[in-house]
């Protein structure tokens, strides 16, 4: 079984990676970062992804730590020639495309959100004075997804914990019954 974690934008990010792998016992097997989250996440990548393909030359040049990650894009990046094209199945956030790129691109049977709670309270870690407005329009391409998210995704807080349930020694352990 693939453990996939997702490193979101949302201010909690950090504590929650650090508590899902106490709770895991250890680094997830796949990381996959969004946006932001991968110039400023000092362990290695796997994979890095986002739907703002035209920041995403900026954000690469910011990153410390390892350089041979997957990078994925819905959109050709001019300054990027190495990022792979993955299809946006829901329109649902770059948390979402993250966990998407997770189970499509690294075969992942589990994938734990951290920092994608999609709420106005979750702020970005990089923006802590403003709420996250646009939060509420992006839960409804989770909804969507919830036929094929539902049993190999689960979340470490906000709404997405709520929609998708938060991960269980009991879950990361049993292997997914459906697959994409």
């Amino acid at each position: 079984m693939t453990v996939a974690v997702v490193l979101g934008g949302a201010s909690g990010v950090w504590s929650e990676l650090t508590l899902f792998e106490s709770m895991l016992g250890r680094r997830a097997d796949v990381v996959v970062a969004c946006n932001d989250a991968g110039a400023m996440y000092p362990g290695r990548l796997d994979g890095w992804c986002t739907l703002h393909h035209e920041k995403f030359a900026r954000w690469r040049e910011r990153r410390r730590g390892n350089p041979d990650y997957r990078a994925f894009t819905i959109k050709h990046c001019h300054d990027c020639q190495d990022t792979e094209l993955l299809a946006e199945r829901w329109p649902g956030s770059s948390g979402l495309y993250a966990a998407q790129v997770a189970l499509e691109a690294f075969s992942a049977s589990r994938v734990v959100l951290c920092g994608v709670p999609l709420t106005m309270e979750g702020r970005h870690f990089f923006d802590r004075n403003n709420a996250w407005i646009d939060a509420e329009n992006y839960r409804r391409g989770f909804e969507a997804a919830l036929p094929v998210i539902r049993e190999p995704v689960r979340s470490m807080s906000g709404w997405t914990r709520e929609l998708l349930g938060g991960p269980t020694s009991e879950w990361l352990t049993i292997r997914a019954a459906a697959r994409l």
